[in-house]
């Protein structure tokens, strides 16, 4: 909870296949929103301060941390009462309530991170891209702010039993539109696009970098000493031709070309990642230089199957997926 929490961190069902295959055809024909209760709306426990897990239909923790629950229904009292006035006061993106997670605590600090899980309508399709965003806004009071919410994809749920950084690495990273770090006390809508593996139905999001590695900074001027955010209308859609969802432009500053990729974008490479079908890390590459004059070389000896590269630059980060036969060919 934002007003008493910092204190004590610092001392820290069976479908048949039927079933599930016309869910899963409904879901993609109508471009549904996968995330069930994408906006911590529909909620079943109020008794007070509860956490989205114990609150929030579908929601649950990744770690034993746990995040809050907003309510702009005074009445009903289902987490922190939104009082229009007070120094945590947010009116909701959509609805009456959001989430909110701690996500830094500053160089040096606690390691401590704040996640929320939730198991996916329908699982995703191999090959199928994937529109994933959510709207963030920075507590008024806190006076750090980080540059990335990452957002990981997993087959399988997850679950750490303590307080701290949760070791994978995610598919996506969300990062500010406009501003090089998450500043906004205002809501800002995240977004990415995302090719998925295959089968992956459980999204967790948060900060999946310990505490010392967080690209950070300190808004002077602010009581909170640390970086909190409110989250809502979180979305995972497909994208296709029928969905209604738009790709946005063509982004062509990553080229993969041959046993090679290229960088074209406006700001150099800070590190690049590739990843098998499992999410296994393959190879990494960091520092780079990020110049597009010379290629990057893949792994030769890749073995059969469907890989991501991921590539990240203090700006922007951008995906491609192939299959390795014979001879890399691009898949998108």
């Amino acid at each position: 909870m934002l007003n008493t929490l910092l204190p004590s961190l610092t001392n820290l069902t069976t479908r048949t296949i039927p079933l599930a295959l016309v869910a899963a055809l409904a879901v993609k024909a109508t471009a549904q929103n996968l995330v069930p209760n994408g906006g911590f709306e529909d909620t079943v426990h109020c008794t007070g301060w509860d956490p989205p897990f114990t609150s929030a239909l579908h929601w649950t923790s990744a770690n034993t941390a746990t995040p809050d629950m907003y309510d702009a229904d005074l009445v009903r009292g289902c987490g922190v009462d939104l009082v229009p006035g007070s120094d945590i006061y947010t009116e909701p993106y959509e609805g009456e309530r959001f989430a909110g997670c701690w996500q830094w605590y500053g160089a040096g600090s606690s390691d401590v991170h704040e996640y929320l899980m939730a198991r996916l309508l329908a699982p995703m399709e191999a090959g199928d891209s994937y529109r994933v965003s959510m709207h963030y806004a920075l507590a008024p009071p806190a006076h750090m702010a980080i540059d990335r919410i990452g957002v990981y994809f997993a087959q399988d749920s997850l679950f750490q039993d303590d307080l701290y950084t949760i070791e994978v690495i995610p598919q996506v990273q969300l990062f500010s539109p406009d501003s090089g770090y998450l500043v906004s006390t205002d809501w800002v809508e995240l977004a990415d696009t995302f090719m998925a593996i295959g089968n992956e139905r459980w999204m967790i999001f948060g900060t999946f970098t310990h505490v010392d590695d967080v690209n950070g900074i300190v808004i002077p001027g602010f009581p909170l000493g640390a970086a909190y955010y409110y989250f809502d209308d979180i979305r995972v859609e497909p994208v296709d031709a029928g969905s209604g969802i738009a790709e946005g432009p063509v982004k062509p500053s990553l080229e993969l070309r041959g046993d090679a990729f290229y960088w074209y974008g406006s700001s150099p490479l800070t590190d690049a990642m590739l990843f098998d079908a499992t999410g296994r890390v393959i190879r990494q590459w960091k520092p780079i230089h990020g110049s597009a004059e010379l290629p990057y070389m893949l792994p030769t000896n890749l073995a059969t199957g469907v890989y991501v590269l991921s590539v990240f630059s203090d700006t922007e980060r951008r995906s491609v997926s192939f299959v390795k036969g014979g001879g890399i060919e691009r898949k998108a």
